[in-house]
C-alpha cells in the first residue's frame, strides 16, 4: 500500500469554476489503476480533455503495460469518452449494489 501511495501520480485540470481530478496508480507490476473524478460543468470542456487525456494515456503506457479500471454503468459520459480514448471494456458486475463495467487502456 505504501509503495502505491508512492508511486501514484495525481493531476488538476481547472476550468474556471469547473475541474477535473485524474491520475493513475500501480496495483501490480505492470498495471495502473487509470482514474478520473470531475464537477458536472465539464461536460462543456470534452475536446481539450479528450485531447490531454490522450497524452497522459500514451504517457503512462510507456510505464505500465496495462491500464485499467471500472466505470459505473450508469456514467454515460465517462463510458463514451472511455470509448473515444480507445478503451475496451471487458465485463460488468455489481460491487456495491452498482453495476460497473471493467476496462482497459
Amino acid at each position: 500500500m505504501i509503495r502505491a501511495l508512492r508511486d501514484s501520480e495525481a493531476y488538476v485540470a481547472s476550468f474556471h469554476t469547473d475541474c477535473v481530478l485524474f491520475g493513475v496508480a500501480p496495483v501490480e507490476p505492470g498495471i495502473g489503476t487509470i482514474w478520473m473524478v470531475c464537477t458536472d460543468g465539464i461536460k462543456g470542456h470534452a475536446i481539450s480533455i479528450l485531447r490531454e487525456a490522450r497524452h497522459w494515456i500514451a504517457y503512462w503506457k510507456t510505464q505500465y503495460s496495462l491500464l485499467a479500471n471500472y466505470v459505473e454503468d450508469r456514467n454515460l459520459l465517462h463510458l463514451e469518452w472511455l470509448w473515444l480514448l480507445g478503451a475496451k471494456f471487458d465485463r460488468s458486475e455489481y460491487r456495491n449494489g452498482i453495476l460497473v463495467n471493467l476496462f482497459y487502456l
